[in-house]
């Protein structure tokens, strides 16, 4: 692991200057357009104390253009700028990875929690300390919501699209540079509205705007021109230029209130659609060999334009919305009615791409989630691939990732001969663990990615889970119903002919000892009857006797020992029934006096 680290710190290394370049470049063009604006008012001022008008409104037209071009200089400095930032960001998050701080990471997808999904939360899946945390590098909404959709697995993957996904993560792993481009690219700190916008908005009806719109459109910059003109030739007064210019200004007070909130909105959100230009020619430019991947990108081609294209128009018009609150823009706007100008320009490129437009953004969101998910594959090399099977369900030295160096490899076997593995052990034993770390696993593996064993061997079943069940005081429900609540979704599922892969962990402990017993040999019975595989943790070893009475039932349990008068664990699972007890050691241990 250690060379991915130097790996990452040559990479940190190697783009320091450049910021520190950048950062000189982008405050001095800053202080140009300060003076811009500064000799644009004293030369107004001169000419206007010259009565020059014609020379005044020459050096005022070079001014706009030049503090334009400045704007222009500066968008494509700071951009830059906040690439460098995104890589050198990136690769330092890459190290806390490796080094296990990325429980510190902020991003934990805790809205995505759902008591009602099958195995998310008891997986560790989205929250705190979870897999969504540990591997998203995603910088968009469009990609983190195609993470989750990954992570989630409303349709089980097909044998085919996990050995295609395989090959795509691999590809994907072993395209660095492509991989931190993309990502560093879509960088942009400066939006502070949803990046969604754009997509409600390319789905509502166009606008219909009545005709005397365009007559005001076009009309009243037309007779603020003439009027300059015209007073430029001494035909006109001073006072006529400000009274039409005030009717243009008056004119932009009729413009409807969510249509203007929409132009502020597109002012805020340049920055990440130029972003989204440059991601998105990363990938067009960029040459797979999984045919995945190049299914994907050829989303971004049409047979009239590429998506690239298509968005650097828009990226255009919301250029010219580069500060609405800008002395100049607001001469520009009074002038030609300037946000008359872009409503008409974005209705019309809405009108053009509102087919296309989110196919592109859920596209550039699949590559930003699929590039997260390959940073595991390269960042451990030495995981193994699974092995996709029809039936067979076993692991050598497999351990839970998001444990780390304290991780402890196990071996198991399951199979249509061997369906419930029930393991027994005493408290802080490692079942709880254990049983995680075969479901987290088999996540990992349908999402086409490494794992951390020997070998693994993995069935494509539905994962239904029952762990951490408690009490719903909002919904009145006790921690007993919402486990049998749970419980009833995995019978459900039978029912329906799933296969259906099982992590029960201590069954129906919220109930007396017989009725645990009784419900759990029942259930486990019930659940035998459909296409099923399951782990089974207790305290109960009189269930244990179904080994005895059913050939698909196999013991399996965890121990402790005592060591310098240390309840010691080693967490290695081992065939056979529990015959030990560690609950009053613990509460001894807890200074909970017990004699």
């Amino acid at each position: 692991m250690q060379d991915r680290v130097a790996f990452y710190n040559k990479r940190i290394d190697s783009k320091k200057l450049e910021v520190e370049k950048l950062n000189r470049n982008y405050n001095s063009i800053s202080l140009l357009r300060i003076l811009t604006v500064i000799s644009a008012i004293f030369f107004e001022v001169f000419c206007y104390t010259r009565r020059d008008l014609f020379f005044g409104i020459v050096l005022f037209v070079l001014h706009i253009i030049l503090f334009l071009f400045l704007v222009k200089i500066h968008e494509k400095i700071y951009i830059n700028k906040e690439r460098v930032k995104g890589f050198i960001e990136l690769n330092k998050k890459e190290i806390e990875r490796i080094n296990g701080k990325w429980k510190s990471f902020d991003d934990k997808g805790e809205e995505y929690l759902d008591l009602k999904h099958p195995f998310i939360n008891d997986l560790d899946i989205f929250g705190k300390n979870s897999l969504f945390q540990w591997v998203n590098n995603t910088k968009t909404t469009y990609g983190r919501e195609s993470l989750k959709n990954l992570m989630m697995f409303n349709n089980l993957p097909r044998r085919e699209e996990i050995l295609e996904r395989q090959s795509s993560l691999k590809e994907l792993a072993d395209k660095i540079d492509f991989r931190q481009e993309l990502t560093s690219t879509l960088k942009s700190d400066k939006n502070k509205n949803d990046e969604t916008f754009i997509g409600d908005w390319v789905k509502e009806n166009d606008k219909k705007h009545i005709k005397f719109f365009d007559l005001i459109r076009i009309g009243m910059p037309i007779i603020n021109v003439l009027v300059i003109i015209l007073t430029i030739f001494g035909i006109g007064e001073w006072i006529d230029i400000l009274v039409t210019l005030g009717i243009s200004y008056y004119l932009l007070k009729f413009i409807d209130s969510d249509v203007k909130k929409g132009l502020i909105i597109f002012e805020d959100l340049k920055y990440k659609i130029k972003t989204y230009v440059k991601a998105i020619k990363i990938i067009e430019n960029e040459e797979f060999k999984s045919s995945e991947l190049n299914k994907l990108k050829s989303i971004f081609k049409d047979s009239n334009s590429l998506a690239s294209e298509d968005l650097l128009e828009l990226e255009k018009i919301t250029s010219w919305l580069y500060d609405r609150h800008n002395a100049f823009y607001i001469i520009l706007n009074c002038l030609f009615l300037w946000d008359y100008q872009m409503i008409k320009k974005l209705e019309k490129w809405k009108y053009k791409n509102k087919d296309k437009f989110n196919a592109y953004m859920e596209c550039l969101g699949q590559f930003e989630a699929m590039s997260s998910l390959s940073t595991l594959v390269f960042n451990n090399p030495l995981w193994e691939v699974p092995n996709i099977t029809d039936s067979v369900l076993s692991g050598k030295d497999l351990t839970h990732p998001l444990l780390g160096d304290e991780a402890v490899g196990n071996d198991f076997y399951m199979d249509k001969n061997t369906r419930v593995l029930l393991i027994t052990g005493s408290n802080m034993s490692g079942k709880s663990t254990f049983l995680r770390t075969v479901g987290f696993n088999m996540i990992l593996s349908y999402l086409g990615l490494n794992v951390p064993a020997k070998e693994f061997n993995v069935p494509i079943f539905n994962i239904y889970t029952c762990m951490r069940t408690g009490d719903d005081l909002e919904n009145n429900i006790s921690s007993f119903y919402s486990e049998i609540l749970r419980v009833k979704g995995i019978v459900d599922g039978t029912k329906r002919n799933e296969r259906i892969f099982f992590l029960l962990d201590e069954i129906f402990k919220g109930t007396n000892s017989i009725d645990r017993h009784e419900g759990a040999v029942v259930l486990i019975n019930q659940l035998l009857k459909g296409d099923t595989l399951g782990l089974v943790s207790t305290h109960d070893l009189e269930l244990c006797d179904m080994e005895k009475n059913n050939e698909l039932v196999s013991n399996y349990y965890f121990k402790e020992y005592y060591k310098n008068n240390k309840i010691m664990f080693d967490y290695k699972i081992r065939q056979g029934v529990s015959k030990t007890r560690n609950a009053k050691y613990l509460m001894k241990m807890a200074g909970i006096d017990i004699e």
